[in-house]
């Protein structure tokens, strides 16, 4: 996940990943309505080189845990919910193949 925007890039880095709620399609409204994030990412601090990897953007890897990723994966559906001014953030999600990794 690929974040920039006109908030401070600290302020991204550490109040994005506690404040952002991912899920997929059919379990984002059950995840709002809880205190729980859904599926969790973590700040990357070296992009793969297959990014294209710039000032001023931040990237975050989405975690693939038991949680909440096989319903992602099966439906093919990825919702996000941030309560930060929509105008203030721009995010484009990138997917890599990865080799070696599950």
């Amino acid at each position: 996940l690929a974040v920039s925007g006109t908030l401070p890039e600290a302020q991204i880095r550490e109040r994005l990943p506690r404040m952002m709620k991912i899920a997929s399609v059919n379990q984002i409204q059950a995840i709002l309505k809880s205190a729980v994030n859904g599926a969790q990412i973590e700040l990357e601090y070296r992009p793969p080189s297959a990014l294209p990897v710039k000032p001023g953007i931040t990237f975050f890897r989405l975690q693939r845990t038991q949680d909440f990723w096989p319903d992602i994966a099966s439906t093919g559906t990825f919702a996000l919910f941030h309560p930060f001014d929509p105008q203030a953030l721009a995010m484009k999600l990138y997917a890599i193949e990865s080799h070696g990794t599950p």
